[in-house]
């Protein structure tokens, strides 16, 4: 079935809009009025769309969540045990492309769209069953492990993010390889 492309235009511009109000308000400060007058839309047309302003954002980390989940999910069956660390390399097209919109979700910590708390349990998730898979041994157990692999991760989504630095975490991230594998 077609989606009816205005339907899809009006939720991107209030989408759009949402970002655009969130890079100088606190998502707490953002009204609905304050969407609607910046999108150029009234009430009615933002509530056919979404109950409320925390539904828009659900609607806007579950974009930006599927977005980085489809380029880093394939990549954890094609590592090997040796090459774990390395889940961000070559991501810099769908980061710059976005920069401005994680930066801003990765700052929100709001029960209905928190996308850092989203992307680290999928991020120990898929080591965790990459760890059982492989039936890899460490000295710790594999959900600690995991759980600090993860917040590795979501460090260097954030600095690469921020600083649009690779290379110098890759370099650290064979020396924590070293550091696990040897």
């Amino acid at each position: 079935m077609k989606k009816d492309l205005r339907i899809v235009k009006t939720r991107r511009n209030i989408q759009t809009t949402l970002l655009t109000i969130l890079s100088e308000k606190s998502f707490r400060q953002v009204t609905v009025k304050d969407i609607c007058q910046e999108a150029l839309i009234n009430k009615s047309t933002f509530y056919a769309h979404y109950s409320d302003k925390y539904a828009l954002l659900e609607d806007v980390v579950a974009h930006y969540s599927h977005l980085l989940k489809a380029e880093v999910g394939p990549r954890f069956t094609q590592l090997s045990a040796t090459h774990l660390l390395f889940i961000f390399k070559n991501l810099e097209t769908t980061l710059s492309q976005n920069k401005k919109a994680y930066l801003i979700l990765l700052d929100i910590h709001e029960a209905e769209g928190d996308l850092a708390k989203e992307l680290e349990t999928y991020f120990c998730t898929l080591c965790l069953d990459y760890l059982e898979k492989h039936e890899l041994k460490l000295q710790v157990p594999h959900h600690f492990f995991a759980l600090v692999y993860a917040s590795y991760l979501m460090q260097l989504l954030l600095w690469t993010l921020k600083t649009g630095e690779n290379m110098q975490i890759l370099e650290l991230s064979q020396a924590l390889e070293q550091i696990l594998y040897e």
